[in-house]
């Protein structure tokens, strides 16, 4: 492992640890990588863990990819990885070949971002679906307008927000909190 890995992965949002279940060694490779990572103080952890302020350079929300399970033997090595790998992290078993979990992969690692797709909307036109805003979990709309420009950040009046679960044009404050896939129009 390089000697400026542990530090880019510091400054990472997650970690996605990626396994080869045809290398008779991967389960040693993992577990070197994540004393190595140990030692610069960064602790791998649970998808689902709350990391608090203080602790967020130094504890990673972490998946781990086990790659190649359309392999033979590979499903024997996907559980014993399990068993020798120390880490609380969830394991997906994979085939980049097939294609076969990478739909569940792709999922896991969304779900690791704790990141919201917020959509924006002109006034009077269609929304714009093909590039969204990804923002922080708990994100409300004022944070919308930040990433927008910071003078629709200064400026903002009100928004309206669309979304899955009814809302249609619904007039908002800037406290609102969005949620993923929420079409917000800004009124400033």
């Amino acid at each position: 492992m390089e000697s400026w890995f542990p530090e880019m992965v510091k400054m990472a949002d997650a970690v996605l640890l990626v396994a080869d279940l045809t290398d008779p060694d991967a389960a040693s490779v993992l577990d070197g990588i994540q004393g190595r990572l140990k030692e610069r103080k960064v602790e791998l952890v649970r998808a689902d863990t709350d990391i608090p302020p203080p602790y967020f350079p130094f504890r990673k929300r972490t998946l781990l990819a086990a790659n190649k399970i359309d392999a033979e033997g590979a499903p024997r090595a996907f559980e014993e990885l399990g068993l020798v790998l120390d880490g609380p992290f969830e394991r997906i078993a994979v085939s980049a070949a097939s294609g076969r979990g990478l739909e569940t992969l792709r999922r896991a690692v969304f779900g690791l971002l704790r990141v919201v797709r917020v959509y924006s909307k002109i006034p009077g036109k269609k929304a714009e679906k093909d590039s969204p805003f990804a923002l922080r979990v708990g994100s409300t709309v004022m944070d919308m307008a930040k990433a927008v420009h910071k003078d629709f950040s200064e400026k903002l009046q009100y928004a309206r927000v669309w979304n899955a679960s009814g809302l249609d044009g619904l007039r908002v404050n800037r406290d609102y909190v969005l949620s993923d896939e929420d079409v917000v129009e800004l009124h400033i």
